[in-house]
């Protein structure tokens, strides 16, 4: 008698259970969680939307890590949510929260700013989030929050993350700046021995390093009495480099350039050389004049001399790449201008009876920590026993006297003297070397 009632029961239960099936095929969609690094599964379900015979769902204490990103670099992490429910999700939109999180490609879920998208049953879309952080510290109180008509929307995920600073170079050698421009920056001149190395000694994976290299200036041309205007110095090379020194070879043997300081003489060539990699600075031509007729040929050429004669006295040329040639004297005493290392030096003008200016130095702005303040090579002024300006102000001047120098540490021509009482031209501007990397 027992066995036959409970059969009957067993077979009652049966019976509700076929009746009761496919009205399960009909349940509302919902979405699963699940991410690039892990599948989130849900622990519980939630009660039923009304009408609905049954619908599953997610808990919201779902989360996931960015884990550890440097300050100024960044992370992205994609999640798909699919909907397992068995209608169509729709009006599904994606919004999130927190300092340095944004939505980025490839997404292909709606955004909150958008009409929002439709999510078949059994089908996906996906959100690409991207962590930039700015400042070191804990990321908190972010989260992805997907709202649709899924039942147990709307979907929420909470992110965590760390941002750390970035890991810093070490270097050795120079005189050592830090202005607080984000830049670290190690500086060589002649002031400071004139030669060198630099020595990466930590943290040297793959950070890019900005290197200036300038060649001494040319010393400006002396005058002749009563019969020559000499020109102007030429200014020393500039050349630059970007990217990694890698450090495993190292270190980097650096000599500076010296500005000419002798009559006729052009400026040193500046060196840096070391795993694998060499460069070299030229020298900046020296100006014509007393005892040298022809100009020098350097990074820059030195500028021609005028002679009373009416001969006209070419500049030098400057090195391909590295510098612009010096200008013509012209006949009845007017020097030319030395070349810079952004424009050639102006020619002496029988028109305008006036000596050439020097020629433009460069401007580079990332290099501005010196007291030139950006500015290098600019060329020396010729000589007509007046005052004409060198090169970008830089660049020595001529007056009715002895030449100027070249700005110190800027590879800058010196300025020619004048033809009265056999003046003296300025000296070269000694070159630099400055390496600056992210600090």
């Amino acid at each position: 008698m027992t066995n036959s009632r409970t059969l009957r029961i067993a077979l009652s239960l049966a019976i509700a259970q076929l009746a009761y099936a496919p009205l399960l095929s009909q349940a509302a969609p919902f979405f699963q969680y699940r991410t690039s690094v892990a599948t989130l599964k849900a622990s519980d379900s939630s009660s039923p939307l009304p009408g609905s015979p049954s619908s599953g769902a997610l808990k919201a204490n779902t989360s996931a890590d960015f884990g550890s990103v440097s300050v100024g670099g960044s992370a992205t992490r994609t999640f798909t949510f699919t909907n397992q429910g068995g209608l169509a999700a729709t009006g599904v939109k994606a919004s999130i929260s927190g300092t340095g999180l944004s939505i980025v490609a490839p997404t292909s879920c709606g955004t909150a700013n958008g009409p929002g998208s439709t999510v078949a049953s059994g089908n996906s879309c996906s959100i690409t989030v991207q962590y930039s952080p700015t400042a070191a510290g804990p990321l908190s109180g972010a989260e992805l929050v997907v709202t649709s008509s899924a039942a147990n929307g709307p979907n929420k995920l909470s992110l965590t993350g760390s941002a750390v600073e970035a890991p810093r170079v070490v270097a050795t050698g120079g005189q050592i700046l830090t202005p607080g421009d984000g830049y670290r920056y190690h500086v060589f001149t002649r002031a400071t021995s004139g030669s060198g190395t630099f020595q990466i000694t930590a943290n040297p994976a793959a950070v890019s390093m900005d290197v200036l290299m300038v060649g001494g200036g040319g010393k400006g041309g002396q005058g002749v009495q009563g019969s020559l205007n000499p020109g102007g110095g030429g200014a020393g090379a500039v050349v630059t480099y970007s990217g990694v020194l890698p450090h495993s070879q190292g270190p980097y043997s650096i000599t500076v350039g010296s500005g000419s300081q002798g009559t006729c003489s052009n400026g040193d060539t500046t060196w840096l050389f070391g795993a694998g990699l060499s460069f070299e600075a030229k020298g900046g031509g020296s100006g014509a004049g007393n005892g040298c007729g022809t100009p020098g040929n350097g990074g820059s050429g030195g500028g021609g001399y005028g002679s009373g004669n009416g001969t006209v006295r070419a500049g030098g040329l400057g090195t391909a790449g590295q510098g612009f040639a010096g200008g013509s004297g012209q006949g009845h005493g007017y020097g030319g201008g030395g070349g810079g290392a952004g424009g050639p030096g102006q020619a002496g003008s029988l028109a305008a009876t006036a000596s050439g200016v020097g020629g433009l130095g460069v401007y580079l702005p990332k290099f501005k920590v010196t007291a030139s303040n950006g500015w290098f090579a600019g060329g020396g002024a010729g000589g007509d026993c007046t005052a004409r300006a060198g090169g970008s102000g830089i660049g020595g001047a001529s007056s009715a006297g002895a030449g100027s120098p070249g700005a110190a540490h800027t590879g800058s021509g010196g300025g020619a003297g004048c033809a009265v009482g056999y003046a003296e031209g300025g000296n070269g501007g000694h070159g630099i070397v400055i390496v600056r990397y992210p600090y």
